[in-house]
């Protein structure tokens, strides 16, 4: 651990550089407007000087992003298992589907 207020104020600054990187994966990945980017990021430019608030909504938004991507895969869970109903698609045959995947 170090000691120290300005070593301190590099690791959050180093970690906020990480959720940064992992939000712009994140905001790729969910296809996230070009609007909302710029609203956050001219958001967080005004607090760029605070790596605590400036770490806080970054971690916020990580979370949100992670919450999205959640939603959306169990939203595309639901739909094939309501293709699988409408195909008629056997237990055995869908659990041998499951099974090469893994």
């Amino acid at each position: 651990k170090r000691e120290g207020g300005k070593g301190r104020g590099l690791d959050k600054r180093a970690r906020v550089e990480e959720l940064v990187m992992k939000v712009n994966s994140l905001w790729e990945a969910n296809q996230a407007s070009e609007m909302y980017r710029a609203k956050f990021k001219a958001m967080t430019s005004g607090i760029s000087s605070k790596p605590e608030q400036s770490h806080a909504a970054y971690e916020h938004e990580y979370r949100e992003q992670l919450r999205f991507v959640s939603q959306k895969v169990e939203a595309d869970r639901a739909r094939i298992e309501q293709v699988w109903e409408e195909l008629g698609v056997t237990e055995q045959a869908r659990q041998g589907f499951v099974n090469e995947l893994e």
